[in-house]
């Protein structure tokens, strides 16, 4: 795995972490917030319908409480209230359904909502009347936080991907000199020399990409040093240093060669005793020339395929493949 990839990663992990922990607060907080004002309600409706109830329970007139309960409980906030009246224990009891639609059945049993009940008895003046229960519905609050959860999942989706691209983008451009590093690093281990890379403005990259630079230049200087050296090895190994033509060692070599594939041509050796008679007897500077202007005419004369050595201070073999008797 790259170096972009895992720093992208883990970022990503450590933002997914964040993320998570803000949701789990939020959650728990509009979860918290549902459940208090459910108890709120349920604490307003118990004292309000206290008043209206109480003086229809006076005169016994349970017709109209009854109407009083099923106007102030018709809603779905509330599962069952149920009013117990103390002279005669004679009950009303009012059940409402509990249906919750568009909330998926794990989400329920995953977030426990429990109904609140609250009790209170009703009295007028000093005498108490009856006795009221009242169950709350956990549907709003289950719909409310089904509203939530789906919104907030919805933000902190597109915030991760909106913060993924951003950081994609960010860490491309930072890692870019890393890159070029890695294609420059790929092509010297090809022996291809590229040019001194652009100087980014980050600390710890620009050290580096300073470093990287000059041990390229080095390397480029030493390769061709080193090339240098091996054209002059090649040369000394392989070339006479004062006629500039073959010596023994690459005659013998091409010779070998030639003659292993059935070889067509012709041989040529040629001696020169003024050559030898002008080194012994007016040096080496002389005879030097000498062997000098031999070799151009010996060039002029041959062509191309033909080739040249020079075996000793006087004598020159010519190797001539393919050539006729004429």
């Amino acid at each position: 795995m790259t170096l972009y990839r895992q720093l992208l990663l883990w970022m990503l992990v450590v933002l997914f972490l964040l993320i998570s922990a803000v949701f789990t607060i939020q959650f728990n907080t509009t979860k918290s917030y549902l459940i208090e004002q459910q108890s709120t309600e349920l604490n307003n409706v118990v004292n309000s319908i206290g008043f209206a109830l109480s003086p229809y329970l006076k005169e016994k007139d349970f017709i109209s409480a009854e109407s009083v309960i099923n106007a102030t409980f018709d809603s779905g906030y509330y599962s069952q209230v149920k009013l117990t009246l103390l002279d005669s224990n004679k009950e009303i009891i009012r059940q409402y359904p509990q249906r919750i639609n568009n909330i998926p059945d794990w989400f329920q049993s995953l977030i426990h909502i429990e109904a609140m009940t609250q009790t209170t008895t009703l009295t007028s003046g000093w005498l108490q009347l009856a006795k009221l229960t009242v169950i709350s519905s956990p549907i709003s609050a289950y719909i409310q936080l089904w509203k939530a959860t789906i919104q907030l999942a919805l933000g902190f989706i597109t915030s991760l991907l909106l913060t993924a691209i951003v950081l994609s983008l960010v860490l491309n451009k930072v890692l870019r000199p890393l890159k070029q590093i890695q294609k420059s690093a790929q092509e010297i281990a090809h022996n291809h020399f590229t040019d001194p890379l652009p100087i980014p403005h980050t600390r710890e990259l620009f050290d580096l990409v300073i470093a990287f630079n000059s041990m390229n230049t080095q390397l480029q200087q030493h390769f061709k040093q080193q090339a240098q050296e091996a054209d002059t090895l090649r040369i000394r190994a392989y070339q006479d240093p004062v006629s500039g033509l073959a010596n023994r060692s690459y005659l013998m070599a091409n010779l070998k060669s030639w003659l292993s594939h059935k070889p067509t041509g012709g041989i040529i050796l040629l001696k020169s005793d003024t050559i030898e008679d002008s080194y012994q007897q007016s040096g080496y500077e002389k005879g030097d020339k000498l062997v000098q202007k031999l070799t151009d005419h010996l060039k002029e004369l041959s062509t191309d395929n033909v080739t040249i050595a020079r075996l000793n201070q006087s004598e020159f073999m010519l190797i001539a493949p393919n050539a006729s008797e004429g």
